[in-house]
């Protein structure tokens, strides 16, 4: 008797926690699910190009959730994924860094297309998995910072034949033997998180090194859980890390609703905090949908869609129809006799319909080619030679006009449709850095040469290395010889800030006739802005003191010198004394000290991106970044945690608007830089801030 009723005690006990536990996950399941329909509910009615560089995993995520809520009223409209497409098209064939590639990779399976088979227009092709496994098979060290590879892994098991087991492999190991570096909380779990999703395929496939790895991550993981159930990141920041850890947490298949500190879950934690800024929100909907397909119980991780169909990618405008657009042939990549196949095209537009403003970039369906040939060479011969026998094999006349710069193809000649128009190459479908003569080619690819109206339209910046550098110097003489309006600018630029117009419209510098900086140097010296060692000499590879900088920063903002406030270690008598006086009255220099300033000091990277960043205010740019988007971008860095903590909003800034190029591995916070490099920089800060 006593047995049976202990029994039946025991039993109503067990169900009664049994009970609790199913209306706790059905709680936490309700409340999940309305975080989750409110975030996608505000996505699907704003422009998904205004997320930037977070426009692919955004619509990696709201394909996840049309695949969980297909009935919803809040999926993406046709048009919504169309006009992402063309955005993600549009910037593929300048994706060049991994982290960039192994995103848009993800975005572009998540809406059913290959990304091995990209058409960036009518006539050019592009293969982003062969960008992002090239780099692979080379070693980058940007491949393998603990940042960016976890996205690498995740893009390429996207498709059976994105990467081949060995290169797969090398990913898998190389994390596993660094695994120092992800379970290390420099930046918080953020640089562990993606990790452990992106390893979670692999956790059962008898690799004890593996194993460990993650299970030692997972332990750290929850050791960073604070008692409100959060997961222990930057201010402002705990839910955004706290998703992340989620979504690594059920890749896993752990269940986060379960993770508890003190009373409270992590799911508790995040939902409570709420979703107050853009990283709270992108990524508390990734970690709630991972979330949510772990409790579906079908398996399925998040960012796998190599199920998905695998269309190829004609971007479709944005009010074309849904379907799918049809396959189209694969270019013909074959090797015979150990030479090399390039796809060459040579793209013109009707001069009676462009009205001189037709560019390559936002008007190739306008553009026909007058060639369209497969040429075999050898490897290692140039893009110049890929022309010259396409062109003479069509009999169609060129000129080079100086070495490397073609000039003139058929009737098409440099500045015959405007001053900005000439000829302009791409390589792979991307822009190179270097004239056709010096742009080597080692591989099966595709070049396309096209007549553009306005090469200013086809990069973001003067800083990409356009093939046009003759064209272009010329051009931009003749454009700044325009009388223009000296007060001109950003909106909320301070008053005192005015363009500087050219009083000498012909300088430049023995030194710098071929240097890749010349047109950069040239258009602030003939503003008066930097001056040369000599007047002949510029001296582009020496350094620059910190004083010599303040006062070219004032010059560019075209601030009247004053004789204020200064520093004990700079004399009424130094010449640069009103500059520094007035460098810091406006609030653009701080001294090493509250009464030193080290004039002769040769300034750093660091430290001039500072400065930049600070005038950058007083030209009415927005400057502001919330600590967790300063972490994203420095991230790419392989040295990020080099840069003194008082820099890097500076340097995130510089970085993100371009006024620094990102196409380096490193950032080298404490390298003094040359003269060539400022030049670039401020000349970049004032293009941006439309004081040029």
């Amino acid at each position: 008797m006593k047995k049976r009723i202990l029994s039946t005690v025991i039993a109503l006990i067990i169900g009664a926690i049994t009970l609790n536990l199913t209306v706790f996950a059905q709680d936490a399941n309700t409340a999940v699910t309305t975080a989750i329909e409110n975030i996608a509910k505000e996505y699907s009615q704003c422009d998904l190009t205004a997320e930037g560089g977070n426009i692919y995993l955004v619509v990696a995520d709201m394909m996840v959730y049309e695949e969980l809520y297909p009935e919803s009223e809040n999926i993406l409209s046709v048009k919504q994924k169309n006009t992402a497409l063309e955005e993600i098209v549009k910037n593929a064939g300048s994706l060049s860094k991994p982290g960039d590639l192994s995103k848009a990779i993800i975005a572009l399976r998540s809406l059913g297309y290959d990304a091995k088979n990209i058409y960036i227009s009518e006539n050019e092709k592009l293969d982003l998995v062969e960008k992002l496994t090239n780099q692979i098979d080379e070693k980058s060290e940007q491949v393998t910072n603990v940042f960016t590879i976890p996205y690498v892994i995740m893009a390429l098991q996207q498709g059976e034949e994105y990467a081949t087991d060995e290169q797969m492999q090398y990913l898998v190991n190389t994390v596993v033997e660094d695994k120092a570096s992800w379970h290390e909380l420099i930046f918080g779990t953020d640089g562990l998180t993606p990790v452990i999703a992106s390893l979670a395929p692999y956790y059962n496939d008898n690799n004890d090194k593996l194993k460990t790895a993650v299970d030692d991550a997972v332990e750290i993981l929850k050791g960073e859980q604070r008692e409100d159930g959060l997961i222990d990141g930057y201010e402002g920041c705990e839910a955004a890390s706290t998703a992340l850890a989620i979504w690594g947490l059920s890749n896993l298949g752990i269940d986060s609703a379960q993770v508890i500190k003190g009373e409270k879950s992590l799911i508790d934690g995040l939902i409570e905090e709420g979703f107050s800024n853009a990283f709270a929100k992108e990524q508390g909907l990734r970690g709630l949908l991972a979330w949510k397909l772990l409790m579906d119980g079908t398996g399925k991780k998040l960012y796998d869609f190599s199920e998905y169909p695998m269309n190829a990618v004609n971007a479709p405008s944005a009010d074309s129809p849904s379907e799918p657009t049809p396959d189209r042939p694969p270019v013909d990549d074959s090797d015979d006799d150990n030479k090399i196949t390039i796809q060459i095209k040579v793209m013109v537009h009707n001069a009676d319909e462009c009205n001189n403003s037709y560019t390559y970039k936002s008007n190739s369906s306008k553009y026909y080619a007058l060639v369209d040939e497969e040429v075999k060479i050898e490897v290692g011969q140039s893009v110049y030679d890929v022309l010259e026998a396409a062109l003479e094999k069509n009999e169609i006349e060129f000129v080079e006009s100086s070495y490397g710069y073609i000039s003139s193809i058929d009737e098409y000649g440099e500045r015959e449709h405007d001053n900005y128009s000439g000829w302009m190459f791409k390589v792979g479908g991307k822009h190179q850095n270097q004239g056709c003569r010096d742009t080597k080619l080692t591989k099966n690819t595709s070049v396309v040469w096209f007549y553009t109206d306005d090469y200013t339209k086809e990069r973001q910046s003067m800083g990409g290395g356009l093939s046009l550098s003759e064209s272009k110097i010329k051009a931009e003489k003749e454009k700044e010889e325009k009388e223009v309006q000296s007060v001109v600018g950003l909106e909320n630029k301070h008053e005192d800030v005015i363009k500087k117009e050219i009083i000498n419209p012909d300088k430049t510098f023995a030194d710098i006739s071929e240097h890749k900086d010349r047109a950069f140097i040239e258009a602030l010296s003939q503003r008066g802005i930097i001056e040369g060692k000599t007047d002949e000499s510029y001296e582009p590879e020496a350094n620059m003191t910190r004083a010599e900088f303040a006062a070219i920063v004032v010059r560019s903002l075209g601030l009247e010198k004053n004789n204020g406030e200064s520093f004990d270690d700079v004399d009424e008598d130094d010449w640069f004394y009103s500059y520094i006086a007035c460098a810091y009255g406006y609030g653009i220099i701080n001294g090493v000290s509250e009464t030193k300033f080290a004039p002769e000091e040769l300034i750093t990277k660091e430290q001039a991106s500072v400065m930049i960043v600070r005038a950058a205010s007083l030209c009415g740019m927005d400057t502001e970044m919330i600590e967790k988007a300063q972490i994203n971008v420095l991230a790419g860095f392989t040295d990020y945690v080099t840069a003194s903590l008082w820099a890097k909003p500076a340097l995130a800034f510089c970085y993100s608007s371009g006024i620094l190029s990102d196409e380096e591995i490193e950032i080298q916070p404490k390298k003094v830089v040359n003269r060539s490099e400022i030049a670039v920089m401020l000349y970049n800060l004032l293009e941006l801030s439309k004081l040029l």
